[in-house]
């Protein structure tokens, strides 16, 4: 076990947890690269949308990476709160930006928006195996379409 994986076996203190998914929401920012290899995650890590509907490593890389490339390059997502439980870290975060071109089925309009996000990531083995994730999409759209 290496000292990195050691530092993040057990459950981590609030300033580890951080280390620990930091990079995860630096990506998601644009801040670092474009795939999701230097984050600690296991190689069969899975991002859930829903109980059963997930994407691997290499399919949410390219879809975060298009997501802040192409349809909305100010993408922000900051990390406001962690808990801690036993084995799960839980972030309460924030992601804002500003279209580039029709999103969610909106009309480009030039409008910014800023949305709640909840994320669940399981640790085990001192990397991240699995993150469950919720945004509030539909606030986003109605910040969008507002006339």
């Amino acid at each position: 076990m290496s000292s990195t994986t050691q530092k993040y076996a057990e459950t981590p203190n609030a300033e580890i947890a951080l280390e620990l998914v930091q990079p995860l929401y630096d990506f998601l920012s644009g801040k670092v690269g474009t795939d999701l290899a230097f984050i600690n995650m296991s190689a069969d890590w899975r991002s859930y949308s829903s109980e059963t509907d997930f994407r691997s490593i290499e399919e949410t890389a390219a879809s975060l990476d298009a997501l802040r490339t192409k349809v909305v390059p100010d993408l922000k997502w900051r990390i406001d709160d962690i808990v801690l439980g036993e084995g799960y870290l839980v972030v309460r975060g924030e992601g804002s930006g500003t279209p580039a071109q029709a999103f969610l089925g909106v009309p480009f309009s030039g409008k910014s928006f800023r949305i709640m996000s909840i994320d669940i990531h399981k640790i085990a083995d001192g990397v991240i195996v699995s993150t469950w994730h919720v945004e509030n999409w539909t606030d986003a759209i109605q910040q969008l379409a507002v006339a």
